[in-house]
């Protein structure tokens, strides 16, 4: 009978990309960092669609897909990875630069290149926008199939669920 409880709730956990399998821990307790198993059948750039018509990223106003010059040349800066070692991606942020909000999404990268980012947004809004650094030390990273995804936002919980499911 245990069996078959601990057979069935770990497939009940492995169903589905919105369902979390795990927690990746490491040194920074705050960051919300979990695995997913399902494999997106999207591309970034409909995943980044699909926020926008959502209504529930408006501050997110800019964005860089993957292919494009602007995406190519800040994949080094913000990543420290080459565009062409990915085969999918795209950010969404604010363009004036006063909120730390951004969604991140690369295809073929290891999950440890978002935390990286999200560590750096926290230090860049450090001294002069407070809550900018927690916003950011507090995004959700995760993987969704094949996608490493970050979302710094004050409402990732809702942008992860809308990303999972779709």
């Amino acid at each position: 009978m245990k069996r078959k409880i601990v057979i069935l709730t770990a497939a009940l956990l492995l169903c589905g990309c919105g369902s979390t399998s795990g927690t990746v821990t490491d040194s920074k307790p705050a960051e919300n960092t979990s695995q997913t198993e399902q494999t997106s059948s999207h591309t970034a750039a409909e995943i980044f669609d699909m926020l926008s018509s959502s209504g529930k990223a408006d501050v997110l106003d800019e964005r860089a897909d993957f292919g494009s010059d602007d995406f190519t040349s800040a994949c080094p800066k913000l990543y420290g990875v080459a565009a062409d070692s990915l085969t999918d991606g795209g950010i969404m942020f604010v363009s004036s630069g006063q909120q730390s909000d951004e969604v991140s999404i690369l295809k073929g990268a290891d999950i440890s290149v978002l935390k990286d980012r999200a560590e750096t947004r926290a230090k860049d809004f450090e001294g002069y926008a407070p809550e900018e650094s927690e916003k950011a030390k507090n995004a959700e990273i995760f993987r969704c199939g094949d996608f490493a995804v970050m979302i710094i936002s004050d409402n990732a919980a809702e942008l992860k669920k809308l990303i999972t499911e779709y």
